[in-house]
């Protein structure tokens, strides 16, 4: 008798992501209705859209977009507690992560990564049902996932360092679970070249009258954005500024022969607004979730707050009292919207996700700013922006000018990086604009523009699920976490002293978290990160 996988079901695959949502855009509606075996399922492009639509619909579920923030932002030292602040994050502030903290379950991350490669296995045998789905399009709905996977992976990596690496369905109860881990580089190498595979496949644009979609759907642009992201972290520099001049000449070329599919840095004043309601139709934004044309609510925003809801995160005292930014610089009205005091201590609600609108009242010197706030929570997550093309690229010019020998070959990089970050510089100095911008003059070595670009980075992009991420990127560059743990001194640790917490942070492993208790348990081929290697399941499994 035939046997029927277990009666896996198309819909078990998809459910999980769609009960969720209470109503949503005609996209997201294509998912699979009913109990439909697997043997039964797969017989047109409509299949293959509503279990693609499944893998995006994964990505803005609330476990991966509240990790996307915590794995990349809450170690560093944009953030601090707040008197909402969950236990489990008390911990991680506290440099006190155990593995059997929440935010180490890594389950919706390979839950993503198994509807992608359902989709990507499965794609290709439709051809033989549907005779109107051509090769290109078949290959493009694979695309899609091949690229919501690498972001996946990505996370992954850049959070745990080595991980399992699956990259085949699960369709059948006999498939192996027990996987040991792969190494962070081969896993991203195996990345990169999905991610120049899918190059070739993916669309270019869906259309002007699509712009929800060039956003909150993978296309070669956003794909290129993903892939120079991945080749810095690896210090393929080069190959990141390959990709970058790609994405920017591709870029160039439609502004000049089209309004649809192209990018360019809005005004300041933007900035708020593109963060709750906007994302999905602001030129600067290369790759978002969806939740507004979804109708779904973005539950990530619990850890920000909004109007009705105190934050579970603050923006920290050194961001919002330490002169992080200079008396011209309109992103200083993005670090606090308001603060509030728990006893002696005082912290600080983040604007972006929270505010649609600021207004500027009093003088440059003692200006202040009021905000409007937004009524609802349909946010979106912005994954890449144009800022991260520009500030990309100036990091991989600024490690290929250290490796040049001669003062020309050295000036020439520093240049061009300076010219990259003066994009999201004077975009954010509007009074600057007409008299002055950064001079390579001050930022004339490799170490100053080096520091130059990562202060420029922490400015543009924070409370976006990167500062920890780019700590950690430096670190790994010189193979000592004293950078990090540099960065974080000043910072407030809720219960444990400087001194400890810093301590605990002096070793390169202990700047990744721990695999989550459940999944070493239940897979004896995983082994503890060594930092964390403490307890008798970790020290059984490395026994066999």
């Amino acid at each position: 008798m035939k046997k029927i996988y277990n009666k896996i079901k198309v819909a078990t695959l998809v459910v999980m992501a769609t009960l969720m949502m209470a109503s949503c855009s005609e996209w997201l509606e294509l998912y699979p209705e009913g109990e439909t075996l697997l043997e039964d399922y797969w017989k047109s492009a409509d299949d293959i859209e509503s279990v693609l639509a499944s893998c995006y619909l994964s990505v803005m579920d609330e476990r991966y977009l509240q990790r996307a923030i915590v794995w990349g932002e809450l170690r560093s030292d944009n953030m601090e507690k707040t008197n909402k602040t969950p236990s489990d994050l008390i911990d991680i502030l506290d440099v006190n992560i155990q593995a059997t903290n929440s935010f180490c379950d890594w389950a919706v991350f390979y839950e993503t990564i198994n509807l992608c490669n359902t989709v990507i296995h499965y794609a290709p045998q439709v051809m033989e049902e549907d005779k109107n789905l051509s090769t290109s399009n078949m290959e493009a709905y694979r695309a899609e996932a091949r690229a919501i996977r690498a972001m996946s992976y990505f996370y992954l990596v850049r959070t745990f360092g080595d991980v399992p690496m699956v990259m085949k369905p699960t369709i059948d109860d006999t498939d192996g679970f027990a996987i040991a881990k792969s190494s962070a580089d081969s896993v991203l190498n195996v990345v990169v070249d999905d991610l120049r595979e899918a190059l070739m496949y993916a669309q270019s644009s869906f259309g002007s009258y699509r712009q929800d979609y060039n956003k909150s759907r993978f296309t070669k642009q956003s794909i290129r954005a993903l892939l120079a992201d991945i080749l810095l972290w690896q210090g393929r520099y080069q190959e990141c500024v390959d990709v970058c001049d790609e994405f920017l000449a591709y870029n160039n070329k439609q502004m000049l022969t089209a309004r649809s599919g192209y990018y360019e840095l809005g005004d300041a004043s933007l900035l708020l607004p593109m963060f709750t309601h906007h994302a999905a139709y602001t030129n600067e934004v290369i790759f978002a979730t969806a939740f507004q044309p979804s109708g779904m609510d973005a539950s990530f925003v619990a850890l920000y707050g909004h109007q009705a809801k105190d934050p579970q995160i603050s923006a920290s005292e050194k961001l919002c009292n330490r002169g992080m930014f200079n008396s011209t610089d309109e992103r200083r009205y993005l670090t606090s919207i308001s603060s509030a005091n728990d006893g002696d201590y005082t912290y600080y609600q983040i604007p972006k996700f929270v505010a649609s609108s600021y207004s500027i009242v009093g003088s440059a010197a003692g200006s202040a700013a009021t905000y409007s706030n937004v009524a609802d929570k349909q946010y979106e997550w912005i994954f890449y922006r144009l800022p991260d093309i520009y500030l990309m690229r100036a990091e991989a010019l600024v490690e290929l000018a250290a490796t040049k020998s001669t003062e020309d070959d050295i000036n020439s990089y520093l240049n061009s990086a300076i010219d990259m970050v003066n994009n999201t510089y004077m975009r954010a100095n509007v009074d600057l604009r007409a008299t002055d911008s950064l001079s390579i003059k001050e930022y004339f070595s490799v170490d100053l523009m080096r520091e130059l670009v990562m202060d420029e980075r922490q400015r543009e992009f924070m409370f976006e699920g990167k500062r920890w991420f780019d700590l950690l990127r430096q670190a790994r560059r010189f193979n000592t976490a004293d950078y990090a743990v540099s960065a974080v001194e000043d910072k407030r640790f809720p219960n444990s002293s400087s001194q400890v917490a810093l301590s605990k942070m002096s070793t390169m492993d202990a700047l990744y978290m721990p695999i989550y208790q459940t999944e070493i348990e239940n897979n004896d081929k995983l082994v503890q990160n060594p930092f964390y290697q403490m307890d008798e399941t970790t020290e059984k499994n490395e026994n066999k």
